[in-house]
């Protein structure tokens, strides 16, 4: 560019036409000379979920979605249960106790007062 730009006021040289612009995601406003200043387009029609939180970043945006909702921000589902962590206890079923065992066919039944294996007369 023949004018020399100014990087300092977020300007680059536009090869074609040889004219000093504005970067990616900034404006020159009227009435401030040379400086580009930072486009807000969260202020400017950004497309977030209605139950998303908008974020401007230069250059360009992103959303987040709201709590309570998940999605990528630019569509947020409301989220079916609460996270639960590591550290929450989670209610479980009673175990059920046990009486007494069982031995196994052949073993020596130490309940019986005999000591007679299992299906012996």
């Amino acid at each position: 560019c023949d004018e020399g730009c100014r990087p300092a006021d977020n300007q680059q040289c536009e090869e074609s036409t040889g004219q000093c612009k504005c970067k990616p995601g900034y404006f020159q406003p009227a009435g401030v000379g040379g400086t580009c200043q930072p486009e807000n387009e969260c202020e400017n029609g950004a497309v977030c979920d209605r139950n998303a939180i908008c974020i401007d970043m230069t250059p360009g945006y992103t959303c987040i979605c709201k709590d309570g909702w998940q999605g990528n921000g630019f569509i947020c589902e409301k989220t079916l249960s609460p996270t639960v962590s590591p550290t929450t206890a989670v209610p479980t079923e009673a175990p059920i106790p046990i009486l007494g065992s069982i031995p196994a066919p052949g073993t020596p039944d130490t309940s019986s007062p005999t000591g007679s294996p299992t299906g012996s007369p």
